[in-house]
Order: C-alpha cells, then sequence, then structure tokens
C-alpha cells in the first residue's frame, strides 16, 4: 500500500509537471492557459488558423486541443469606464479617491458588481493586459501547496500578445505617478538604493585599501566618485 500511494504521488507530481510547462509553452505563444479575462475585456477562442472564431462567456472553454484562447477589448461600456479611470488618473490628475466618488456617485459598479473602492482602482491602473501584455506563472501553488507570489524574473511576459486598450505612454505615465503616490513603492526604491550604495562602496574601500591607500585617501575618493543612483519604475 505504501509503494502504491508513493507511486501515485510521484504520477500525479509528474503531470503536473507537464501540465505546467505546458502552460508556459502557451504563455510564451501569447496565448492564455487558464484564467479569466479582466474587467473591461474579453476572452476570445481562435481555431487552428488563429482566427477568431467568437468571444467565450464566463466559465466556458475551449473543446479542441489545437484551439487558442486569446484576450481582447470588450468595446462596451466596461472598455470605457477603464479608459475614463485612466483618463482621470493620469490627464485630468485626479486622486485615487476622487475616482472612486465619481464611478460611486454614477453608480457604476466594478468587475464583482460592487461599488469602487481605492484598491480596485489600483489594481486596474497597474494592470498590464490593458496594454496587450500577457503575463502568466505571477503565483505558484500546485498540487494543494500554499499559493505564494513568484518573483517578476520568474514570470512569463509576452508584450503586445493581443490588442491593448491603453496606449503604453499612458499607462507608463500612470505607473509613475503611482509610484510616489503608494508609500510602499517609494520607500522600497529608497532601501534598494540604500542598500546598492553601501555594497559598493564596500567593494572599492577594499579594493582601494588593498592598492595600499589610507582610510583619509579613501573617504576623499569616494565622496567624489561621480555614481548617481537610480532605479526603475519596475
Amino acid at each position: 500500500t505504501s509503494i502504491q500511494r508513493y507511486m501515485a504521488a510521484e504520477y500525479s507530481r509528474q503531470l503536473s509537471d507537464k501540465v505546467f510547462y505546458g502552460c508556459i509553452k502557451v504563455s510564451q505563444q501569447g496565448y492564455s492557459a487558464g484564467g479569466s479575462a479582466v474587467y473591461g475585456m474579453t476572452r476570445l477562442l481562435l481555431d487552428v488558423n488563429k482566427e477568431i472564431i467568437r468571444p467565450l462567456k464566463l466559465g466556458e472553454h475551449k473543446q479542441i486541443a489545437n484551439e487558442r484562447v486569446t484576450f481582447a477589448p470588450k468595446n462596451d461600456e466596461t472598455t470605457v469606464i477603464v479608459k475614463t479611470i485612466f483618463d482621470l488618473f493620469v490627464n485630468k490628475r485626479h486622486s485615487i479617491s476622487d475616482i472612486v466618488n465619481f464611478l460611486n456617485e454614477k453608480e457604476i459598479l466594478s468587475a464583482n458588481g460592487k461599488l469602487w473602492d481605492k484598491s480596485k482602482i489600483i489594481k486596474v491602473l497597474t494592470q498590464e493586459a490593458y496594454i496587450g501584455t500577457r503575463i502568466y506563472n505571477k503565483t505558484k501553488g500546485r498540487l494543494k501547496q500554499k499559493i505564494h507570489s513568484n518573483p517578476r524574473s520568474e514570470w512569463v511576459v509576452v508584450p503586445k500578445a493581443f490588442k491593448a486598450t491603453i496606449d503604453e505612454q499612458v499607462f507608463i505615465k500612470a505607473q509613475e505617478r503611482l509610484y510616489w503616490i503608494l508609500p510602499n513603492n517609494w520607500r522600497k526604491g529608497i532601501n534598494a538604493i540604500k542598500k546598492a550604495k553601501k555594497n559598493l562602496y564596500q567593494d572599492i574601500f577594499r579594493w582601494l585599501l588593498n592598492k595600499g591607500l589610507t582610510d583619509f585617501d579613501i573617504d576623499e575618493i569616494l565622496h567624489k566618485l561621480p555614481i548617481v543612483f537610480g532605479i526603475k519604475v519596475e
């Protein structure tokens, strides 16, 4: 019985790995490997020639293995709302709270059919699917493991995989403004700069010390080094 249980567990693990790598391969091609579309977008069923068959309903899946699923703007009122949120935030410089109040006063419901709040607005503003980017493997939790977030280096990111809803430059401006609005973002940036600066200066200090320079001379050199530290919004 113990051997049979071990064999069953090993088979499940191997099967899970095969399914995962299959999903990775499909995602690298820019297609959906599962999951629902974000607010304002829909899933499109494609045939073997990658021609559009029809939009898929919520909970509906493809039935043929060589068919593919991609995403596209719905081009309905929800897509207009997404564009409005970016316009209010980027072009008209409204705060997130003002956008929440604006949508709720007009009785516009969010994706789950409830009122808007700050977290929902931020989720829309940071969703890269709106510029046509396909992202997969953001989280991991196979075989009943606890779900946890993967670092961005492990994500499958395919730019321009499908038609964009928002202009890329507008999206970039939104991320830049969000960076300074949300304290957690710029604090991470400041800490990253401090850590990089400390590590680099320590390496240079040790290197110059081995060259025979004194501590005083090294301090003078370090203060005059034309080094600028910066970070990406990502």
